[in-house]
This record gives structure tokens, C-alpha cells and sequence, in this order.
């Protein structure tokens, strides 16, 4: 480490370095990030392990300033104890794990997919956008299903697209209490309201042979009532 006593560039301003404390993320990203964060200087390796230092805290830098002092010898030698040290932290997402995600019986379906879009992110193996959208569509709620499975959607900005319209289309079934809205119950009251029509002639029923306390009415059409007023008008013609 006698790299350390070495002075720095002429020019050079110490940049901000993104720390890693061994909890999130994992050692190789780091590691990619903090050469990148030195900019045009990013080639100097002697300038990497003076700096390394800076871009870690908690544990990782307890490791650092605990190794046995002139053992590393290189920029190389340093990265293969760092990550030998601290291994991937991060779960790797693999098929399965994207899999066993699914949407909640509460979940919103936006959030599910954009939950399932964030987690599809870690997963570095090279497949198309669309075997994602696949994998999240069979993880939707049932009744989501039907509409969105077995359709050729290839990315996860149609597949939002498609599930704001169909939040629109599935309703939630009905809550207890649940009343129909005015229009239906108005028609459904007309439909078995009885009729407010008065059969002509009389008090009667009209013509369906009924009690009858009238006369006769001309549009009965009793069977038998005809016989009856014409029994009346012969009493009345002999006056027996």
C-alpha cells in the first residue's frame, strides 16, 4: 500500500463516491460505479486503489483498513479480496423467483405490474421484454386473466395501457348493501307494476266473466253474459 503515498494527479478533484455498506447491492456493481465515478481518470489503477478507500463505510471499511498492510500489490488484487469478501448481497432473480410473484387479492392491478416490472429489472439473463409481460400476466388475479393472458402484449407499456381500460371494464363484485342504481330499479318496478287500465262498462272486471254489478258492457266478452242480458230484456218486454 505504499500507493498511498503516492501524490495525486495534477488537476485532479476527489468526486463524490456512491458508499457501499455491504447491505444492498452487490460488490461487482460497486465496483463498476466507483471506476466510473473518476471520469476521465478511470484508467489509473494506482489512482483506484488510493480512492477505493472512499466509496465504502460500515463493515466493508472495517475490512479495508484492517488488511495486513503492503498485501495487495495490485488494483486486481484488491477487487478479487473485495469480492471474495463480500459476495453478492443482492438476491439474484432468476425465472422462478418472477414466477412466485403474483397479484395480491387487494393489490391494484397498476401496482402489481409496476411492482413485478421493478423486480424484472434484477433479472440479467437476455430474454425479450415480451417473456416478462408472459411471466407477470399469469400472476394477475383470475378475473384478469381472461383478458390479458394468451394475449400477444410485448411490452410492459402496453400491458399498463391495456390494464388501465380493463380497470374500467371488471367491476369489483357487489359490497353488502348494495342497491341498484335508480334507472334499474325504476324499471323493474315498471315491468311487474300492475296496469292502470279500467275495463269499460260497470264496475266489473271487464271481460274475463267476472262479479259484475253494472250493466253489460259492449266489449265484454264473458261467455255467458250475453244469455243473462238477453233473459233481462225478455222480462222487461212481457213485464213477467
Amino acid at each position: 500500500m505504499a500507493i498511498l503515498q503516492m501524490p495525486y494527479p495534477e488537476g485532479y478533484t476527489p468526486p463524490k463516491f456512491t458508499k457501499f455498506d455491504g447491505k444492498e447491492g452487490n460488490a461487482q456493481e460497486h465496483v463498476v460505479r466507483f471506476i466510473e465515478t473518476l471520469g476521465a481518470l478511470s484508467g489509473d489503477t494506482n489512482l483506484r486503489l488510493r480512492e477505493f478507500s472512499k466509496s465504502l463505510t460500515n463493515k466493508p471499511y472495517t475490512w479495508y483498513v484492517n488488511l495486513t498492510p503492503y498485501s495487495v500489490t495490485s488494483w486486481e488484487d484488491m477487487v478479487s479480496r473485495f469480492y471474495a469478501k463480500f459476495f453478492q448481497t443482492r438476491e439474484k432473480i432468476t425465472s422462478l423467483s418472477l414466477v412466485k410473484e403474483t397479484q395480491g387479492p387487494s393489490e391494484d392491478i397498476i401496482d402489481y405490474i409496476r411492482r413485478f416490472q421493478d423486480r424484472a429489472v434484477d433479472y440479467l439473463e437476455p430474454v425479450e421484454e415480451e417473456y416478462l409481460v408472459e411471466i407477470c400476466t399469469t400472476g394477475l388475479l383470475r378475473k384478469y386473466q381472461p383478458f390479458l393472458v394468451n394475449v400477444k402484449i410485448k411490452t410492459f407499456a402496453a400491458l399498463l395501457e391495456a390494464a388501465y381500460k380493463l380497470c374500467h371494464t371488471v367491476r369489483p363484485p357487489p359490497r353488502d348493501g348494495w342497491k341498484p342504481r335508480k334507472s334499474h330499479s325504476v324499471a323493474a318496478a315498471a315491468a311487474f307494476a300492475p296496469s292502470s287500465h279500467k275495463p269499460q262498462g260497470g264496475r266489473g272486471n271487464g271481460g274475463n266473466g267476472g262479479n259484475r254489478r253494472g250493466g253489460w258492457s259492449g266489449n265484454d266478452n264473458g261467455r255467458g253474459d250475453w244469455k243473462k242480458q238477453k233473459i233481462r230484456w225478455e222480462f222487461r218486454r212481457t213485464g213477467s
